[in-house]
């Protein structure tokens, strides 16, 4: 968390606290007031109690839309890239790329991912890691990976959570995922060359090693967790650099975006499409 990420979320949380509190002692106080009515209060206050009251029901609002209704909302976004590390005349490639499932025992939308990732029709799918919140979630993470790899070959790198947290999983043992923690694969589709690189959380360090490694006439995807090593990608010469891990802000607001992403860039790159020098980025909000 970088010290500005630290005083938007110290502010965010601070006005939570005072708008609750208030909000508990304006109701406190109408409960008094009914049970022993007083004097009538000045219009100005009253204006003030009804504000207080609507921001901690949109607040609530926002509890009970994070709980309900975005787990199960499920959002494709399409985009087409020039990639220059590909020769004139190339065939084009379908890359369908998503993160942090962080599966529980509870399925969300994991299992309509494999329908809705074979109507987009790809020539291979990335993911970038953060797999489970816990063992609980394993039987259903394993369970979509496998799905998917029936829609086209997969390639994923590790996340934090993987890495850090729930370490020693048997998350893709058996399953036809290539897993790549530091290491590269040449893939050829339709005649058009792609060397797909992954480093896991941890791992960043083996990135300059990946593409001076790049086959000649190949252009370079890399499989990340964080956006922080985007722009060292980008000055290494990689063509598409594909990540997660900020959900589009762990703590967010309307309008603004972003008050928390856990990324030494904080805001920078917290969602979406960027492009860095020759370099695309894009970072996925996250499914989980």
């Amino acid at each position: 968390m970088t010290s500005v990420e630290a005083a938007r979320v110290a502010a965010f949380v601070a006005v939570v606290v005072a708008v609750l509190a208030q909000a508990a002692w304006f109701a406190g106080r109408r409960l008094i007031r009914a049970l022993a009515p007083s004097g009538p209060r000045s219009r100005g206050f009253l204006v003030y109690e009804r504000a207080v009251f609507a921001l901690a029901l949109a607040g609530l609002g926002c509890i009970l839309y994070g709980y309900f209704i975005e787990p199960y909302w499920l959002v494709v976004r399409r985009f087409t890239l020039p990639l220059k590390g590909l020769p004139a005349g190339a065939a084009p490639v379908r890359v369908l790329h998503f993160s942090d499932l962080h599966c529980d025992a509870k399925v969300r939308l994991e299992d309509t991912l494999a329908a809705v990732a074979a109507a987009e029709k790809p020539d291979l799918i990335t993911f970038s890691g953060d797999s489970v919140n816990g063992p609980e979630g394993l039987e259903h993470f394993r369970r979509t990976m496998e799905s998917l790899s029936r829609v086209a070959p997969v390639y994923a790198a590790f996340g934090n959570w993987d890495t850090w947290i729930n370490t020693g999983l048997n998350y893709y043992g058996g399953l036809p995922v290539h897993h790549l923690s530091a290491d590269g694969e040449l893939v050829t589709i339709r005649g058009t060359r792609l060397w797909v690189t992954g480093t896991a959380t941890g791992s960043e360090q083996h990135l300059e090693r990946l593409m001076k490694a790049r086959p000649p006439g190949a252009a370079a995807i890399h499989i990340h967790h964080y956006p922080d090593s985007i722009e060292t990608a980008a000055a290494l010469g990689c063509d598409l650099y594909l990540c997660g891990h900020t959900h589009g802000g762990q703590v967010a607001l309307p309008g603004y975006g972003a008050l928390l992403t856990f990324s030494k860039f904080g805001k920078k790159y917290e969602r979406g499409l960027y492009r860095v020098g020759t370099t695309w980025g894009y970072v996925n909000p996250g499914i989980g």
